[in-house]
């Protein structure tokens, strides 16, 4: 009994994280869409789903190679949107070529 309680009680823990997350998440592209006129809570999630990106394939690649010195980033009107595009294109075409 002591170990069902403690996994579910991890569970609810795990379970209010991710709530809170979400929420801060939501909270942010809020304020983001009232600071910036003009924009959409898609845009602000490409731009989330784009740095996030860039971050972890930025850090995979300085991590191969201690020479690294420069990072190449897309820049100008619609740069965040179309690479968001490419990603989530991307993520789609992996996630479908598993399922059976």
């Amino acid at each position: 009994m002591g170990e069902a309680e403690s996994k579910y009680l991890s569970g609810l823990g795990i379970a209010r994280q991710r709530q809170a997350i979400v929420d801060g998440l939501r909270e942010s592209v809020v304020g983001f869409s009232i600071n910036v006129p003009g924009t959409t809570a898609k845009d602000v999630m490409d731009m989330v789903l784009v740095t996030q990106y860039f971050v972890f394939d930025t850090m995979k690649e300085i991590s191969a190679s201690s020479k690294s010195s420069a990072v190449l980033v897309p820049r100008g009107p619609g740069a965040v949107r179309d690479v968001a595009s490419q990603i989530r294109d991307g993520l789609f075409q992996g996630s479908s070529a598993h399922k059976p």
